[in-house]
């Protein structure tokens, strides 16, 4: 069973004390690192609730990193080696288009070649939506 209350009760009382009394940046690494360790031993589970009242304070951001606590936005951590890139994701519905229209009705069928075609180029987006607007889908 985990210690919410950890946080509230007493990490973040003891690192407002520490802002408020002017500690430094080592001081709050230090004192905040020792706590985060001791309350993660307790089983702390709202390690990120207290974390993302601090995260403008980049000492105590490092106290939790330092014990594998990490904030991550996501607009500013976005790695661009890691982001699925426009042509890869095109790439990926031509593939799965290409499949879909082996295994389909007519109406299935024409709309995944629509895909394909919006995917490639193969088609405008004004085309592609009068093609669909043609489309019966049949329901199971």
């Amino acid at each position: 069973m985990g210690f919410g209350s950890a946080g509230y009760k007493f990490f973040d009382p003891m690192a407002r004390a520490l802002i408020k009394a002017g500690a430094t940046d080592e001081e709050k690494e230090q004192v905040l690192g020792d706590i985060i360790a001791h309350l993660q031993d307790e089983d702390w589970d709202t390690e990120l609730d207290s974390l993302q009242q601090f995260l403008d304070d980049p000492a105590i951001v490092r106290a939790f990193a330092k014990y594998g606590i990490t904030w991550i936005t996501d607009e500013s951590d976005e790695d661009d080696e890691t982001a699925d890139s426009d042509s890869d994701v095109l790439a990926l519905i031509s593939e799965i288009a290409s499949r879909l229209t082996d295994a389909t009705d007519e109406g299935e069928y024409h709309a995944a070649g629509l895909i394909g075609d919006l995917a490639n180029g193969r088609k405008t987006i004004a085309e592609a939506r009068t093609e669909l607007a043609d489309i019966t889908f049949r329901h199971v």
